[in-house]
């Protein structure tokens, strides 16, 4: 029976070597992962992340404690939501009703608003047309508006300074022989 089991029992320690070989290179591929530079870099890596924890844990708190006092607030908010839903589907109901209603006013209501509407889009139609047909027009206007601004608010400057150019004159024009004789 001994020599029976000989073949299998050398088959199953050729087989455990092939293991252990390929464990050994595993392990020597993990050493070399877990070197001490890298060992170092991962302490490191965890005491920053332990010192952010440590640090940033009273903003957490607060963050999640500002959170908790929102998400309180939110069941009032959302109970009026459904009474505005409520109240939204009731009006809904009752102009419903009333349009189902063969109310005469209520039509002529209806009817003088769209043609109150549809007077509003002719005349905004209207008004955009001849704004782009007199557009240089007014850019036109505007400058001459401008510019007459600007001399009002020179003479109006001049009159503060020196009332007195309302009655003569500020200065003596200065004669031109020839001018002012007939011909």
């Amino acid at each position: 029976m001994l020599s029976q089991m000989g073949p299998s029992a050398t088959k199953l320690l050729n087989n455990l070597n092939d293991r252990a070989t390929e464990l050994q290179v595993t392990i020597a591929r993990v050493n070399d992962l877990l070197n001490d530079r890298n060992r170092a870099n991962i302490s490191g890596t965890i005491d920053d992340l332990h010192g952010m924890i440590h640090e940033d844990r009273p903003l957490v708190h607060s963050t999640l404690q500002h959170v908790n006092d929102a998400t309180a607030k939110m069941n009032p908010l959302i109970d009026q939501f459904h009474d505005a839903v409520a109240k939204a589907k009731e009006t809904l109901d009752h102009v419903d009703s009333m349009i189902g209603e063969d109310r005469p006013e209520v039509h002529q209501a209806v009817i003088n608003l769209r043609q109150a509407l549809a007077n509003a889009d002719q005349l905004t139609d209207q008004l955009n047309r001849t704004l782009n047909t007199n557009a240089e027009n007014i850019d036109e206007i505007i400058d001459n508006l401008r510019h007459v601004t600007e001399n009002l608010n020179s003479f109006t400057e001049t009159i503060k300074t020196r009332p007195y150019t309302l009655i003569r004159s500020s200065g003596v024009k200065p004669h031109k022989p020839g001018e002012g004789v007939p011909k």
